[in-house]
């Protein structure tokens, strides 16, 4: 994955914060150190290599390794920024779980929609078939097994039920069969 420009700016500020100290503290270790090796060891030629305090400094080259600083300063920025890629990688981690759970509860709902959909439409012919069924007409048809046994599965009858609410909804908005007018007859008496 790439990353933008302003995360990998913020993964490192601050480990440029910490070489820019560890930097100053460095050069200003140096310049004690030389002073201190010229007055120590003023006598020397330019080509000796000179230890002190953990530092080796080879005035020929004009090189001053400070080894133990610059060791330190190494490990400090290679932890920083390993801490950083871990804090990163996690929250990618956290971002695609989330993403993931989303996506299975997305799945989960449009699963329940199509199962309800298909209820209703059952329903829906059911009750073009026989406009006055009752409630526990229709689930016996739905659900046979349960006819069997002359019993309705208590699932079916607990409030909130979305059998039920689908039920509900559906004769509440079909018309309402209508009679033909009856023909009056008359009696006629003889």
């Amino acid at each position: 994955m790439i990353r933008p420009m302003s995360q990998i700016t913020n993964i490192f500020s601050g480990v440029a914060e910490d070489v820019r100290a560890t930097a100053s503290t460095a050069a200003a270790k140096l310049e004690s150190t030389k002073a201190a090796a010229k007055l120590e060891y003023g006598g020397l030629s330019a080509a000796a290599k000179l230890e002190y305090k953990g530092f080796s400094v080879n005035t020929r080259l004009g090189l001053v390794k400070l080894e133990d600083t610059f060791s330190a300063l190494g490990d400090k920025f290679y932890s920083a920024k390993a801490q950083k890629e871990r804090e990163i990688e996690e929250k990618d981690r956290e971002a695609r779980e989330l993403d993931r759970m989303q996506k299975d509860k997305a799945a989960e709902e449009e699963g329940r929609r199509q199962c309800l959909e298909i209820i209703r439409n059952h329903l829906i012919d059911y009750l073009e078939h026989n406009t006055e069924a009752t409630f526990e007409e229709w689930l016996a048809d739905l659900h046979p097994e349960n006819a069997k046994t002359g019993e309705l599965d208590s699932r079916f009858l607990i409030p909130g039920n979305p059998w039920a609410a689908i039920f509900e909804e559906e004769v509440a908005h079909r018309p309402k069969p209508t009679c033909p007018p009856r023909k009056l007859h008359r009696v006629i008496s003889v």
